[in-house]
């Protein structure tokens, strides 16, 4: 069983990763992911490379025009432009949390 680790936390969501086998579990608003490590970073970066190319063309702050596509075929998720920039900024902070924390265990 996971025993996490708080990485970030606000109203919107969470992001924690588990002490034992290193998972990472991203929650926001009704969405809950579960991602190795690489694959957490993989998505971080498919958000922020998302996000830049949608503020060039989108129209509304508040419509779910964003679709990010998941490991499943059949499984998309729908973002608006202020959902998907709160998201970006809620997983740089926690990876840049995990950063601080695993230098600090190596040290």
């Amino acid at each position: 069983m996971c025993v996490f680790k708080s990485l970030f936390r606000t109203k919107e969501g969470y992001v924690v990763q588990c002490q034992d086998c290193g998972q990472f579990q991203l929650a926001f608003g009704n969405i809950v992911l579960s991602f190795s490590k690489e694959a957490f970073f993989q998505f971080s970066n498919q958000i922020s490379n998302e996000l830049e190319f949608k503020r060039e063309t989108s129209t509304s702050l508040w419509q779910k025009s964003i679709l990010i596509r998941t490991g499943s075929p059949t499984v998309r998720l729908a973002f608006s432009m202020d959902e998907l920039a709160k998201l970006k900024e809620m997983m740089e902070i926690a990876q840049a949390e995990w950063a601080v924390s695993k230098f600090l265990d190596e040290c």
